[in-house]
């Protein structure tokens, strides 16, 4: 009866392994995200103390984003805070440039197929400045929501 009972345990949590990992194959599809043809925008924020660049269009979860702070200012620290669920603060980790800071993000996989999140900037002069922005799960989502908005 133990026997029986811990197969079934093993071979039920191999198969939930094996689903796993099955379904989490890249399309292969071309990465209309990238932002280094004039074709398309870079997603980008500006103000009269800095401007947010992101080498992305369109931010999808689980890709690894660019982002560059153009500034003369000083950075205290910069996190993203998700507006439309209870996520706490994402940390970005700063690195010094000639043109002000960079960071490499990566935003997880949330309940939500679109999250808004809010950027918030402190400056060490205690000033700070925020953005609002969004991230899809995909493209279909993107195209979900661009529609849903006409």
């Amino acid at each position: 009866m133990i026997k029986n009972r811990t197969y079934r345990v093993v071979n039920t949590i191999l198969l939930c392994l094996f689903m796993q990992v099955s379904g989490c194959k890249e399309k292969n599809s071309p990465d209309i995200n990238r932002c280094e043809t004039a074709k398309n925008e870079c997603l980008s924020f500006v103000s009269d103390k800095i401007e947010v660049q992101f080498n992305k269009s369109r931010l999808f979860v689980e890709q690894p984003i660019k982002v560059n702070f153009v500034t003369e200012s000083s950075l205290q620290r910069a996190y993203l805070s998700s507006v439309n669920m209870d996520m706490g603060r994402i940390p970005l980790y700063l690195n010094k440039t000639a043109a002000g800071y960079e960071t490499t993000l990566v935003i997880g996989i949330c309940a939500e197929p679109t999250m808004v999140w809010e950027l918030t900037l402190d400056f060490e002069d205690d000033s700070s400045e925020r953005f609002q922005l969004y991230s899809y799960w995909n493209e279909d989502v993107y195209q979900t929501n661009i529609i849903a908005q006409d």
